[in-house]
């Protein structure tokens, strides 16, 4: 008696296997795409985490750094030099170059996407950048001036 190569044992188990390769193909193409924007969501998430960082807990580069003399903004005051202790002459610095040079502000903050920044003190709201739809982080600090409460949002697209 001769083996028979092509049985239908081996037929069928070669069919199933095609199209549970066929299958997983489609599978994992469905989920790439909500792999890559769930990866690009939580990237940008970080970044306004660190620009936020920067902000509310550094004093910046040079420490009691100028509208015109400035590398990095940062918002604490460095008479007291406490995170989350900002400087309201330096938040006001900051959009005044902002509102001037914003692609300058992009640059000091290290960031090539859409920026936007707001502080929210109890009589006013300043913004830097156009309002944009991404990711957000809001942070609470204190006006070193008055000792108010102060709201600082940073969104990154």
């Amino acid at each position: 008696m001769k083996s028979q190569v092509f049985n239908i044992g081996f037929v069928t188990s070669m069919l199933i296997f095609g199209l549970l390769i066929v299958w997983c193909y489609f599978y994992i193409t469905e989920l790439m795409p909500l792999f890559a924007d769930k990866s690009r969501s939580a990237h940008l998430k970080v970044l306004a985490f660190q620009i936020s960082e920067i902000l509310v807990s550094d004093t910046g580069y040079p420490n009691n750094w100028k509208l015109n003399k400035v590398t990095i903004p940062g918002f604490v005051d460095e008479k007291e030099n406490k995170n989350n202790y900002l400087s309201m002459t330096k938040i006001n610095n900051f959009m005044r170059l902002c509102n001037r040079d914003y692609d300058k502000i992009k640059d000091m903050l290290f960031v090539e996407n859409d920026l936007y920044v707001e502080i929210i003190d109890e009589k006013k709201t300043l913004k830097c950048g156009k309002y944009i739809i991404g990711e957000e982080i809001t942070r609470i600090a204190v006006n070193s001036d008055n000792n108010n409460i102060l709201k600082v949002r940073v969104i990154v697209n």
